[in-house]
């Protein structure tokens, strides 16, 4: 048994093992709460719409948070301009 805790003895896999159960937990809860309110395919639209802007960030050698919250922060407003000018419902917009 020992064998099978070893690895875990080490920092790194400690913090990476936190930082999975903290993204798990995360995701779970915000997926639970998209697919109640009709949105399923927004997640994945969303994450997929912030790539270019991470892509954009490392091209011009900017922290790649900053290229995901800009492109985040467009994607919200391109949405809402859809969603308040079209008869779109929320999840097709």
């Amino acid at each position: 048994m020992e064998w099978w805790l070893a690895p875990f003895e080490l920092g790194f896999q400690q913090r990476a093992l936190w930082g999975g159960i903290l993204a798990a937990l995360m995701a779970s809860t915000v997926g639970t709460w998209l697919v109640l309110r009709g949105m399923s395919f927004f997640g994945d639209a969303f994450v997929h719409g912030i790539i270019p802007g991470i892509a954009a960030a490392v091209v011009l050698d900017v922290n790649p948070f900053i290229g995901a919250a800009v492109a985040a922060l467009i994607m919200v407003v391109a949405i809402e301009l859809v969603q308040r000018k079209t008869v779109l419902g929320e999840d097709t917009s």
